[in-house]
């Protein structure tokens, strides 16, 4: 990293950390980024709000949303977030824990965060690789997304600021040098979950169909899966077009109503491996006393 972005990047941490926005933010009020400068784009999360890590976590690229989102849900275990994650990421240390790290990750500059001196921590980690210092590029993105953070709370930057009322996601695009920074607001097109309701057709199905124990579901890496641990058989799988929650419990419950690779049946309760999963199926089948809970450690679908 060269002396003169090392410089931009500490001054700009030390401005984010002493306008605390995880004041206002938890981790799951997450927001895009896309800088006209560098060519690069992510979404963050800021961290803080519980009072022990400080910091931002970049989830970089058009993807970085649905990694974030799965991450925020509990989907993805330790290991498979190692495997989908490519993070760039500010983050605090106190000065034993600091000395461990390399001068490249390392800011010299310290800040005062939660009452305490603190060195800033920077580090990119790639999909699959351990953490490693920053190039100029990534260090001038982060510089300029941490500077877009402090100019936007000024407008306003809370819950209700990062998502709008049909669920739209909030955009900052950033432009022009870095003493001038531009910041343009926009919101992304969302996909709705909450709002989804089981058609009139499927639903004379489901209630017609004949009750059934409990069912498996696993949803990973867009992946559907319908298993019957009583039998100990596979039921259905299917590569979903897009890895969405609500597009999985679209199709869950087309599967259900028996239209699909098997006969209609109504189980008495469901447990799956993807908590988002559960939040969009719970409210859609709990009507037809469907119990739905999530249960991270299922043996029969790691197996899959």
């Amino acid at each position: 990293m060269k002396d003169e972005v090392r410089a931009g990047l500490e001054r700009a941490a030390l401005a984010y950390f002493a306008a605390k926005p995880w004041s206002t933010l938890r981790d799951e009020h997450f927001f895009g980024l896309k800088d006209v400068e560098t060519g690069l784009e992510g979404w963050v999360s800021v961290a803080g709000n519980a009072g022990e890590e400080f910091g931002a976590g970049i989830y970089m690229g058009k993807d970085g949303r649905r990694v974030l989102e799965k991450v925020l849900s509990l989907d993805l275990d330790i290991d498979k977030q190692n495997e989908a994650a490519d993070v760039v990421a500010l983050a605090v240390a106190e000065d034993a824990e600091a000395a461990q790290f390399r001068s490249g990750t390392r800011l010299e500059t310290k800040a005062d965060v939660a009452g305490k001196q603190v060195f800033p921590i920077v580090f990119r980690k790639p999909p699959g690789e351990s953490a490693r210092a920053l190039r100029d590029r990534e260090a001038t993105f982060l510089t300029r997304v941490l500077a877009a953070i402090v100019k936007t709370r000024e407008w306003g930057l809370g819950p209700d600021d990062v998502e709008d009322e049909v669920g739209g996601r909030l955009v900052l695009t950033l432009d022009g040098a870095l003493g001038n920074l531009e910041v343009h607001r926009s919101f992304d097109v969302p996909m709705a979950a909450g709002g989804l309701v089981v058609p009139g057709e499927l639903a004379t199905r489901l209630q017609e169909a004949p009750r059934t124990k409990r069912l498996l579901v696993g949803f990973q890496e867009g992946k559907l899966v319908l298993f019957d641990p009583k039998a100990a058989k596979l039921l259905a799988e299917e590569k979903l077009a897009q890895d969405h929650p609500a597009v999985a419990a679209r199709r869950l419950v087309e599967w259900l109503a028996g239209a699909g690779p098997v006969d209609a049946m109504l189980p008495r309760e469901i447990w799956t491996d993807a908590p988002s999963l559960e939040a969009v199926a719970k409210p859609l089948l709990e009507p037809f006393g469907i119990k739905v809970a999530a249960k991270l450690e299922l043996k029969e679908l790691k197996k899959r």
